[in-house]
């Protein structure tokens, strides 16, 4: 089903306008290639003859040299000079400038030539070198040069009266009165050599712009491959038979020009879908997400819109009449279309994430969507589905930089409180679990969701594990020093430790320096850590368990549980997570949640495992938990989080 698109008339007027804009972007690239390259051929152009000139400069220069300090020179200044009798001075050698055609002679002041440094330029004056210094009309004008002829020398371009043009190049060395070292070269010689240049140069550029032209067509096939393959997929999901990506942007993008109609855009996602698919496959997620778009389809009504993008995401355009209402539709919906049956001894409880952004006109699609999706991803609140509406209002601020973290974990700036863990039968303290809390300079206590992920990310949450560790340690050293009671403490573990050889004896280091007995001290695992990692898991759990400590799966049932590979590991303890735990009094939801509380308890019965509910905040909680027999609780409804002195008097108080 294709919900709308453009019209095909609409669709070839726009299709036409892109190729005439392909059109005019391609000779508008192509005239500025153009002039690029002409202008960079006449700079380089100029360059060679600037160059050109500096060489027939350096070969006077060469020259002057030679009579200066050769034995045949100074022969020729002190006989020859004076006389003006024309000489050949020996023994100099022609250099391979302009191809050995650029001559050098000493000349007088008046232009009359005495030296040349080879018969080759002794038979060059006989037939143009005569010809070329008479054309310089009164030898007498170059005095206005002297100066910079004696500072760097000049080469002047003169032209006879055949229309043949010669460079000349002047020195005037201090040690030659009344005369210059001259050399001479053919204009045309020069400009034989400046173009073998610049056709070299010429060949480089063409091939560069034939490369730059190939690659530009290339795009473009490229481009229309890419746009033929995407027409060739049809206009659909092949999973979900919904409308791609593109299509919905369209449609979406056309009610916000309108901006007649109330709507919010939804965007929502199935927690933990890698899990899921590591554990039940391609074939079975592929069912689910079909599954999931045709029960939610069914809930939309005309005009209103629905996608998928890429993997679990999905995006919808719904009818907007307030949040409260929007959000008692969606939980329906959310609930409708994640009701699953158990399949293969695997319980499966299917949440979601969803981000809400009510549509305004003359918003941008992308910022709309975006908006959406950027409140989607704070932490899920229960088994209720996780419903956030963007507030622009409301948006955080900036959050601490892993620096800042690091930096206070050196410094000790987190605190380690104590969460009693209440026995149901007989209501007395069965233990503590710890919990972390960051005591800001500037800010006071912040709890752990700022904190505890960027260090997960960053590998630096080991760190903060055995800093909670020692911590325990010494709060349970101190309690038996004093003679007092001492209860278990759980300990939470990330699963970065597994990636750590060292972590088990670093652990029972730190444990036996402080003398605490193994029993004392419960290592928590998350359900997540269980995935992916499940040989490592699995070896460290019982390695732990031989060191005599003992071992708690946390947060079970954190949206996909399966209770098969617990089989698989020898824990003591099993802790319900509090999304389950938030949603036992909820009559929309409490028979769901009882369902899932009482198959925990039953395996975990047949397991012998102990079961602790987490998150308990009310009276009926409890009692629900007492009368389906779980072991023990712990939440704000018996005690909060607490320093370690608070939880000691309380410990007292509970008695022996």
């Amino acid at each position: 089903m294709i919900l709308g698109g453009l019209s095909s008339r609409r669709g070839y007027y726009d299709e036409h306008n892109t190729r005439n804009k392909r059109k005019i972007r391609f000779f508008v690239i192509m005239g500025i290639g153009i002039l690029s390259i002409v202008a960079f051929l006449l700079s380089l152009k100029g360059m060679l003859h600037s160059e050109a000139e500096k060489k027939l400069l350096e070969y006077t220069g060469l020259s002057a040299d030679y009579i200066k300090k050769s034995e045949a020179g100074k022969q020729f200044m002190e006989e020859k000079w004076g006389s003006g009798i024309f000489t050949i001075i020996p023994g100099a050698k022609n250099p391979t400038y302009f191809q050995g055609n650029a001559h050098s002679y000493v000349v007088t002041i008046k232009g009359e030539a005495i030296g040349a440094f080879s018969e080759s330029g002794k038979d060059a004056l006989s037939i143009y070198g005569n010809n070329v210094i008479d054309s310089i009309e009164t030898w007498e004008d170059t005095k206005v040069y002297q100066e910079i002829i004696d500072k760097k020398g000049l080469v002047i371009l003169t032209k006879l009266a055949n229309g043949e043009k010669y460079y000349i190049a002047f020195t005037s060395p201090s040690w030659l009165e009344n005369g210059y070292i001259i050399s001479i070269v053919s204009y045309q010689e020069i400009i034989q050599e400046i173009q073998s240049v610049l056709k070299m140069a010429i060949v480089i550029v063409l091939f560069s712009l034939l490369a730059i032209i190939l690659a530009f067509f290339y795009s473009i096939l490229h481009r229309n491959r890419i746009k033929k393959r995407r027409m060739d997929m049809g206009a659909v999901d092949k999973i979900t038979g919904l409308p791609n990506p593109l299509l919905h942007k369209k449609k979406v993008k056309e009610k916000l020009t309108k901006g007649n109609e109330s709507y919010a855009y939804v965007t929502f996602c199935i927690d933990n879908f890698e899990l899921i698919y590591e554990l039940s496959g391609k074939q079975y997620c592929e069912k689910l997400l079909k599954q999931i778009a045709s029960k939610i389809q069914i809930m939309l009504v005309d005009g209103e819109l629905f996608t998928r993008y890429q993997n679990d995401e999905f995006g919808m355009l719904l009818e907007y009449h307030g949040e409260l209402n929007l959000r008692k539709r969606l939980v329906e919906m959310f609930k409708y279309a994640g009701d699953l049956p158990q399949e293969d001894n695997n319980f499966c409880s299917i949440t979601f994430q969803c981000g809400v952004c009510e549509m305004k006109k003359n918003m941008d699609v992308k910022d709309l969507i975006q908006y959406a999706r950027q409140v989607r991803n704070n932490e899920v609140n229960g088994y209720t589905p996780n419903i956030e509406f963007y507030n622009k209002k409301e948006e955080k601020g900036e959050q601490p930089k892993i620096e800042e973290i690091t930096n206070a974990l050196s410094h000790n700036e987190f605190l380690v409180y104590l969460q009693p863990i209440l026995q149901l039968d007989t209501k007395r303290i069965a233990g503590a679990e710890a919990l972390v809390r960051w005591n800001h300079k500037m800010d006071g206590i912040l709890p752990p969701n700022v904190f505890l992920p960027m260090l997960e990310e960053d590998g630096s949450i080991v760190k903060l594990d055995m800093y909670v560790l020692e911590e325990v340690c010494e709060y349970l050293r101190d309690w038996m020093d004093k003679g007092k009671r001492a209860v278990p403490i759980s300990v939470n573990l990330s699963g970065k430790h597994l990636e750590r050889p060292e972590f088990i004896t670093e652990l029972v280091e730190i444990v036996d320096y402080y003398q605490i007995p193994h029993e004392l001290l419960e290592f928590e695992f998350s359900e997540v850590n269980l995935y992916g990692a499940m040989d490592m898991m699995k070896n460290a759990i019982q390695k732990l368990r031989e060191l005599g400590f003992l071992i708690a799966i946390d947060q079970f049932g954190a949206g996909f549980s399966s209770l098969q590979l617990l089989k698989e590991l020898p824990i003591h303890v099993l802790k319900i997570d509090k999304k389950l735990i938030m949603n036992l009094e909820d009559s929309e939801f409490s028979n769901q949640e009882k369902t899932i509380v009482m198959h925990i308890l039953s395996f975990a019965k047949a397991r012998n495992l102990t079961v602790i509910a987490e998150g308990v905040e009310t009276k009926e909680q409890q009692d629900l938990l007492i009368d389906q027999q779980c072991d023990m609780m712990q939440g704000f409804y018996y005690q909060k989080p607490m320093p370690s002195e608070e939880f000691e008097r309380l410990l007292d108080a509970s008695g022996a």
